[in-house]
């Protein structure tokens, strides 16, 4: 064989190890599933430990909040975490990286109540770790079949409220509550509320300490009926006897800081009260969560309103209440042609325990729209474009309802804006030095949305250039394609991909990877409805090392 041929074979397969030591020097990228414990208050420092594959260790980090830093410790996957007494309350989104690539970016949550975690051994009340009212306990479902046990020293004449976040956190449990009294007797206990999530709200007759008990099951679930547990199994409960709002409406036309209050633990929970700033505050985990407290504008219900001659006259919306499984309420309301609107229902959402049907009338009449369950919830929610300027009528009645009790609503009817939501299947754009990446990015229009679009990337490296920025109008689909040029530098960092409207520049909408689903699969679950983030705007470049390019090539 000729030497100029055995030289080029020679130098291939130096090239070929060269790569080889390079990928093993680097390790694979990161992995990042959760944070133990999923968040903490603003002002304090301590250990977190992150759920994913971190070879070698220890990566580099970001974080979209400079008030929070997180540095790696000398064991793997443990991290010293530092946030900030100005720390803004709510989520921030942290990413793993090294000079392969990046993990997913994962959110931790800066909280205003005081931070608790749970201590093992802690399955049986004898073992409970005691826990102050108004905190917010961080635990794990380490080992098969765990029970976290917590004791809880509550007062006579107060409620007691335990809420149990896990499904928002996107968490792999199916979550389960229980409340013992000190004979060990279950005194409550709740499964599902708000999705998986449990909730219990137990009015305390005796002074003592109870036990407050935190199971569950794997989620997805599978054939197995046992209790689970695993690193993903993480959760967090928020315990207080203090003031905890249900609802904080503002009725329509009433000064801008009076309220009609609905909860436990509040001086008058259902009276008119001015309030200002000192509305209780509660750490809420995701957007949709909190946004439930608040309503503006909303009419009072006014009985007798049970046939369509004396129905409630409303603008916005309105409050109310079914007295009994047989009650009916109608409302009158005026519709503007050509506009579109958002109509909802609140009452499963808020607690209430029944199953409403919704269903608008024209003026003879005639029934034009009817919703019984809108997605993930039994409360009726639907969208719908007015055809003319004209006066329509809701009609509300129960299917279910606890016998002998009423069932609390809100009917909420809000105008909405042509929008739209932009979604990538991946979060994270890896390129090497030539190449170039084709993504594809799904466009989701409503309320009548129809206008060409204009995308702009913040961010972009020197040497990445991104084609395809025009999206024509209606269009549900484009492709965008990222190219690095040969010449390109290594290169790890957040990028920021926003949608202009063509024809209104001050219209923008982001492109991000969506977290949540929009539908369960014959009534199992199937992902999640609602996260602490619904969607990862902040996405993330890695432009890699040209050795990285030169290993592949002699493949």
């Amino acid at each position: 064989m000729p030497d100029s041929v055995l030289g080029a074979q020679r130098h291939a397969w130096l090239l070929l190890c060269w790569g080889y030591l390079t990928w093993a020097l680097h390790g694979a990228p990161p992995e990042l599933n959760h944070w133990y414990p999923a968040g903490a208050q603003a002002g304090i420092t301590l250990e977190v430990s992150s759920v994913g594959k971190s070879d070698p260790w220890p990566p580099q980090v970001w974080c979209s909040s400079p008030d929070v830093t997180f540095n790696p410790l000398e064991t793997a996957n443990l991290w010293q975490v530092q946030i900030a007494e100005q720390a803004h309350p709510g989520p921030v989104l942290v990413r793993l990286y090294n000079a392969s690539g990046a993990s997913s970016a994962r959110w931790f949550l800066i909280q205003q109540s005081k931070t608790v975690q749970e201590e093992e051994p802690n399955n049986a009340p004898m073992e409970a770790n005691p826990s102050p009212m108004g905190s917010m306990i961080h635990g794990r479902l380490r080992e098969r079949q765990d029970v976290d046990t917590y004791a809880l020293a509550l007062r006579a004449n107060t409620t007691l409220i335990a809420r149990m976040d896990a499904y928002v956190l996107g968490s792999t449990v199916d979550p389960l509550m229980r409340l013992l009294n000190r004979q060990m007797q279950p005194v409550a206990i709740n499964h599902d509320s708000y999705y998986l999530d449990p909730f219990i709200a137990y009015d305390v007759t005796v002074t003592d300490t109870y036990y407050l008990q935190c199971m569950g099951f794997p989620y997805p679930a599978n054939a197995s009926e046992q209790l689970g547990s695993g690193e993903g199994y993480i959760y967090q409960v928020y315990v207080t006897d203090g003031p905890y709002l249900r609802t904080a409406d503002w009725p329509e036309g009433s000064h801008p800081q009076t309220m009609i209050l609905d909860g436990w633990n509040l001086d008058s929970p259902t009276a008119q009260r001015t309030m200002g700033l000192s509305t209780p505050w509660v750490d809420f985990p995701t957007a949709a969560q909190a946004d439930l407290i608040n309503a503006k504008g909303l009419a009072t219900e006014e009985e007798p309103n049970d046939d369509s001659d004396h129905a409630t006259r409303i603008s916005a919306g309105s409050r109310g209440s079914l007295q009994s499984h047989q009650d009916v309420d109608w409302f009158r309301w005026t519709a503007s042609k050509g506009t579109h609107y958002s109509v909802s229902i609140q009452s499963a959402r808020l607690g209430f325990q029944g199953d409403l049907l919704l269903k608008l009338f024209d003026q003879e009449d005639k029934e034009i729209l009817s919703n019984d369950d809108g997605i993930g919830t039994v409360d009726p929610m639907l969208d719908w474009l007015a055809p003319d300027t004209a006066e329509y009528q809701w009609r509300l009645s129960s299917r279910t309802q606890p016998s002998g009790t009423s069932l609390p609503y809100r009917l909420l009817i809000t105008p909405m804006e042509p929008s739209c939501r932009l979604s990538l299947e991946s979060e994270i754009i890896d390129l090497k030095p030539g190449d170039s990446k084709a993504m594809t990015i799904t466009i989701e229009r409503s309320y009548g949305h129809h206008s060409a679009l204009m995308l702009e990337a913040i961010g972009i490296p020197a040497g990445v250039s991104m084609t395809s920025s025009l999206i024509p109008a209606e269009a549900k689909e484009a492709k965008i394609v990222f190219h690095a040029t040969p010449s390109s530098q290594p290169h790890q960092g957040p990028l920021r991909l926003m949608a202009r409207e063509s024809n209104n520049r001050w219209r923008t909408f982001p492109v991000g990877r969506k977290t949540i689903t929009t539908s369960v699969n014959n009534g199992v679950p199937n992902g999640y409805l609602d996260q602490v983030l619904v969607s990862i705007d902040d996405l993330w470049i890695s432009l890699l090392p040209a050795t990285d390019q030169m290993s592949d090539s002699t493949e």
